[in-house]
């Protein structure tokens, strides 16, 4: 089962999760004052999860 009473059970899952939604997995390590460096590595991240979809068209 992947989520137990709403929540994610294990380190994995939250990763895997992360991975699907273009989540840095550095974020565990920022603070507010590193949102635009957040935001720079998810429009990365999100280019290249784009740009593999389209190559498989």
């Amino acid at each position: 089962m992947r989520f137990q009473d709403g929540g994610i059970t294990c380190k994995d899952e939250i990763l895997e999760d992360w991975k699907m939604n273009c989540i840095p997995d550095n974020i565990v390590n920022m603070t507010i004052d590193d949102y635009e460096e957040f935001l720079e590595e998810r429009r990365y991240i999100m280019a290249q999860k784009i740009k593999r979809y389209f190559a498989v068209l």
